[in-house]
């Protein structure tokens, strides 16, 4: 990284991963040998993201995978675009990308969105979490790929169902 002759301030409420070059490079290192591996065993057409946290690493796994992104953007139109869904439309098989479940409410709408999109209930084969799992029931058993961060905010943990923690 080049030296820019100051102490660089960076503000983030939790997405320190990504604003950080050397913790971006280790978190996107981390998401694409994950993927490859569920790539392996199951091929996926793109990689499904929502937000600042899903694009920041999808756009860049994608190109290192050979795949696609589909973008699901947020419903106001303050982004510059007034599509739901952007990059691939219809993917046949995707895994969700994003950095956290809480609620469960991004990845209803991800799911809902690509419903709407396609016609019919697509669910993804996997979803990467690259930062925290919080309580959560999926519904599916659909196997989530989990990193716990080493450092960084003290967040509580959560677990999901263990037979899905890979």
């Amino acid at each position: 990284m080049a030296k820019i002759g100051w102490n660089p301030i960076l503000y983030t409420s939790y997405l320190y991963e990504i604003h950080d070059p050397k913790k971006l490079k280790k978190t996107l290192a981390w998401v694409v040998r994950t993927l490859k591996k569920i790539q392996a065993k199951t091929p996926f057409d793109s990689i499904v993201v929502t937000g600042t946290s899903g694009v920041s690493l999808g756009y860049a796994a994608a190109a290192e995978l050979g795949c696609y992104v589909t973008n699901i953007r947020k419903a106001d139109r303050s982004h510059g675009s007034s599509c739901k869904i952007e990059g691939l439309t219809n993917p046949r098989t995707y895994v969700f990308l994003d950095d956290f479940l809480c609620g469960g409410a991004t990845y209803r709408r991800v799911c809902r969105i690509i419903k709407d999109v396609n016609g019919k209930k697509i669910l993804p084969i996997a979803i990467v979490l690259w930062k925290h799992v919080g309580c959560v029931n999926l519904d599916e058993d659909i196997p989530v790929y989990l990193r716990w961060p080493k450092t960084g905010p003290g967040w509580p943990y959560y677990m999901l169902d263990p037979k899905n923690r890979r």
